[in-house]
C-alpha cells in the first residue's frame, strides 16, 4: 500500500511539471540577420533562426531569467507580469544583440522576435 502511494505521488508530480503552471511570460524566436548585404523584393534574404541563450531582465528589480532557444530559434520563458528587457547573447556570426523591452501581463504570453545583428551592410556608394 505504501509503495502504491509513492507511485501515485510520483505520477501526479510529473504530470504537474509537464503541464506547467506558467500563465504568463515571453515566447518568440531568435533571428540572425541581415544575411545578405542587399535585400530586395525580387531577392529576399530572410533572417536566419538560431539557437542562442535568451536573457530577460526584469526592469523593476534587475532579476535575470535565462532560457536556451531551439535550433529553429523558438523559445518560451515563463515569467511573472512585469516589464523586461530581452536579448539574445551574441553567438558566432553575430556582432551585437538588439535588446527589446517587453511588458508581460497576467495570463498572457507576449510574442517577440529577438535579433542578433550580423553587421552585414552594403557599402555606401560615393556620389
Amino acid at each position: 500500500m505504501k509503495r502504491l502511494s509513492v507511485v501515485a505521488i510520483l505520477i501526479l508530480t510529473s504530470c504537474a511539471r509537464a503541464g506547467g503552471s506558467a500563465k504568463s511570460g515571453i515566447e518568440g524566436r531568435v533571428l540572425l540577420g541581415p544575411q545578405c548585404p542587399v535585400v530586395t523584393q525580387a531577392s529576399p534574404c530572410p533572417d536566419k533562426p538560431v539557437s542562442a541563450e535568451v536573457i530577460a531582465m526584469r526592469l523593476e528589480d534587475r532579476e535575470v531569467f535565462r532560457v536556451q532557444s531551439e535550433s529553429d530559434g523558438r523559445f518560451r520563458l515563463a515569467l511573472d507580469p512585469g516589464t523586461y528587457e530581452v536579448q539574445a547573447l551574441v553567438t558566432a556570426g553575430a556582432m551585437f544583440a538588439k535588446p527589446v523591452n517587453v511588458t508581460v501581463r497576467a495570463g498572457e504570453f507576449v510574442h517577440v522576435n529577438v535579433f542578433l545583428d550580423t553587421g552585414i551592410r552594403e557599402p555606401m556608394s560615393e556620389s
